[in-house]
């Protein structure tokens, strides 16, 4: 942190020093399906009467040890390069990766599942589901493009089925 009475000409010398001697790493955890991670209706309705969404998810143990491994990969990046002062995210604090996936899981059995494996909702003949929201989650990397290519797959389909009842 630059001192106090730092200022002007020192101020931006300060500045400029530390701000190209600074690094942030950050890893993105893959997270695996798992059944147990839903949205859920609650039994506590809204004030129209509808039931609110409930949230299961855990951080499973192959994410943390993911998580453990990456903090140590980190320490050596720091080290190889003659790093100090690291400061790591709080133990147990896993942030968003921001690649909203699941809770329109498609599926054969309308019981298990929100949609079949076309998108088309079991409950509304006319409904088809074309988001990220049908992948039962996402990887590492930004999950657009799967939900892109789901989209486009759902869009042949519907074409498809349309051409073939005017033909």
């Amino acid at each position: 942190m630059i001192g106090k009475g730092v200022f002007g000409a020192q101020f931006e010398q300060q500045l400029r020093f530390r701000s190209v001697r600074e690094m942030s790493l950050k890893n993105v955890l893959e997270v695996l399906p798992n059944p147990e991670n839903r949205i859920a209706l609650s039994s506590e309705k809204d004030a129209m009467g509808i039931p609110k969404p409930q949230a299961h998810y855990a951080i499973d143990e192959y994410a943390r040890r993911g998580h453990a491994r990456s903090k140590q990969d980190f320490e050596q990046i720091a080290r190889l390069m003659g790093g100090s002062n690291l400061r790591h995210s709080k133990e147990g604090v896993f942030a968003n990766n921001q690649h909203i996936c699941g809770t329109l899981s498609m599926g054969s059995d309308p019981a298990r599942a929100v949609c079949d494996q076309w998108g088309r909702a079991f409950d509304h003949a006319n409904l088809f589901l074309c988001s990220t929201g049908v992948l039962p989650t996402s990887g590492t990397c930004n999950s657009t493009e799967n939900g892109l290519a789901v989209a486009l797959r759902t869009v042949k389909h519907i074409l498809d089925v349309q051409q073939g009842a005017t033909a």
